[in-house]
């Protein structure tokens, strides 16, 4: 059995570890607010306003879209720093994905060997994927990838201690939470891996024991809990309805068929994409005994039973997104380890084409360094020759590691994708801030900031119309419709509370001394202050500061 995890190479785990946790929060408050993460920041900052964690709101009224969880999660952070800041916002997610490895770890070195989850877990951490794109984001995806690891590795461990009761009982606790966290997702997770697990092992009964039973009402018990409290601030019936309408509408079933039939056959690169660069140990599988090996270990057979029996859900969903699949990640990761572990030695092609693979993208890499500081856009990136200069002397040293094979192979990948994050944060980021159109966002709210200072901004005008509809091949089965408050983008909401500390409450009648955000088209023909207006650039239209006259 090959052997990377060795004294001689404790330097290097020292040091992939620490400049991995440098490299995650390098700059991660630098990128202006986007996508998803100013809804998670909005509705965490409402929560710690108003203290009602049971129901979440946005501009005070019900949001339905998602569960309360990862907002009191983020709320949490809030408080522990005592800031709305956006490196709070994004913290969250790189301490789950921390956990994650943690956790990863700890599993699959109990039912492996030291060498396969130490590999797995830095493996896990380091996909490119989550490294160099996701981890600048402060969203939801990261987090409930624990749960939902948390929630599959409750099966499989009380399932090999023989202990029913607390297979059930645990596991359904964090269906619970995954179910707190993003909704209905869990659910299927949970029934798919153990119709898997009992069906191969013959024990299907066991669907229909005492225990199972008494996890199924555990788990109702926990989630009529929950809607029960929810019921007491607002009507429960429209909340499960967008519940269930947010994770059907991914389905085949409401986005047609055409789309489906492109997203089979590329969904498979796609995930040799967000798993690179473990997914390069595909390489040790070539001419090897799969099934054998596989089936040879408990927790490599439940990997890839676990795949198998939840992976379709996505393979046929022509909406996955990328970050849906990451809790497959450790799975898929184990199995590949376990070829590489096993087979490092013995597999000369293998080994041949990693390494001009490695030394490609090393090339490349230093070849990118050397170019950055002559290209126009990164002129004005701060410190750039000595940020250039010090990526340049790293890549010099993990060639140097390279050629002279001071280090495995896989340890040097590790380096590599550490230095292409240390680029991308240090370099590529601070371009994106600068070339931006969301500076646009910045320039306009700085200068709402001036004008109210510390004074509360209402939002105001017609609301909107939101709905709850779930089509299976043209035709409603669902179809539920409901006000909401007007759409204003969250991020100006989000720079403008941070500045003031104030709920953007929904205000339908306005009121004199009071400073009001709305859409131009609603003061048409109307004599009011206007104090400032700004066009969105992502095309939501002309939006208005105003006070009453008077």
């Amino acid at each position: 059995m090959f052997k990377v995890v060795e004294k001689k190479n404790n330097w290097l785990f020292g040091l992939i570890l620490s400049l991995m946790v440098i490299g995650y929060f390098y700059n991660i408050g630098l990128k202006p607010i986007r996508g998803e993460e100013p809804r998670r920041a909005l509705v965490a900052f409402e929560m710690d306003q108003t203290g009602n964690y049971v129901m979440p709101t946005t501009h005070g009224e019900v949001y339905y879209a998602k569960p309360p969880l990862y907002n009191i999660v983020v709320m949490g952070f809030y408080k522990v720093f005592g800031s709305y800041s956006l490196w709070v916002v994004r913290t969250p997610p790189i301490i789950s994905l921390f956990l994650m490895g943690f956790v990863i770890f700890f599993f699959t070195r109990y039912y492996t060997n030291l060498q396969i989850a130490t590999l797995v877990s830095l493996l896990y951490v380091l996909s490119a994927d989550i490294l160099l794109y996701f981890s600048l984001l402060g969203e939801i995806d990261l987090f409930y990838t624990l749960i939902v690891y948390l929630q599959v590795i409750a099966i499989f461990h009380f399932y090999q201690r023989k202990q029913y009761l607390l297979l059930f009982l645990v596991s359904y606790f964090f269906t619970f939470v995954g179910l707190m966290t993003k909704g209905l997702p869990s659910l299927p997770f949970q029934a798919f891996t153990l119709l898997a697990l009992f069906i191969y092992e013959r024990k299907f009964k066991m669907l229909f024991y005492w225990q199972h039973i008494t996890g199924i009402l555990f788990f109702a018990a926990l989630t009529f809990a929950y809607f029960f409290s929810y019921n007491q601030y607002s009507d429960v019936a429209p909340y499960l309805t967008k519940l269930f309408t947010e994770s059907a509408m991914r389905t085949a079933l409401h986005q047609g068929w055409e789309r489906q039939v492109i997203h089979i056959f590329t969904f498979p690169l796609i995930l040799l994409k967000i798993m690179l660069p473990g997914s390069l140990l595909v390489l040790f599988m070539v001419g090897k005994p799969v099934r054998k090996e596989i089936f040879s270990n408990d927790l490599l057979k439940f990997s890839l039973f676990f795949v198998l029996a939840n992976i379709w859900v996505y393979w046929f969903s022509p909406d996955t997104r990328d970050r849906y699949v990451y809790m497959f990640l450790p799975f898929l990761l184990t199995i590949l380890v376990h070829f590489y572990v096993k087979y490092q030695e013995e597999s000369k092609r293998a080994n041949r084409w990693l390494g001009i693979v490695i030394g490609v993208f090393i090339g490349l890499f230093l070849v990118v360094c050397v170019g950055t500081p002559f290209i126009h856009y990164f002129r004005n990136v701060p410190y750039l020759w000595a940020t250039v200069g010090l990526l340049m002397l790293f890549g010099g040293f993990i060639l140097y590691l390279f050629l002279h094979k001071k280090a495995p192979r896989i340890l040097i990948v590790m380096l590599l994708m550490i230095a292409m994050k240390f680029w991308v944060n240090g370099l590529y980021v601070p371009v994106q801030v600068q070339y931006t159109n969301r500076q646009q966002i910045l320039f306009h709210t700085e200068n709402i900031n001036k004008i109210v200072e510390k004074a509360p901004v209402y939002l105001t005008g017609e609301a909107d119309m939101d709905s709850a509809v779930f089509k299976i091949q043209g035709h409603e089965v669902v179809d539920q419709h409901f006000e909401m408050p007007p759409f204003i983008p969250r991020e100006y909401v989000y720079y403008i509370v941070r500045n003031n500390h104030h709920l953007m409450y929904y205000q339908r009648k306005e009121e004199p001394n009071t400073f009001y955000i709305t859409k131009k088209e609603y003061l048409e023909n109307r004599d009011v202050m206007r104090l400032y207006e700004f066009t969105d650039f992502m095309g939501y239209g002309d939006f208005v500061l105003y006070r009453l006259k008077g």
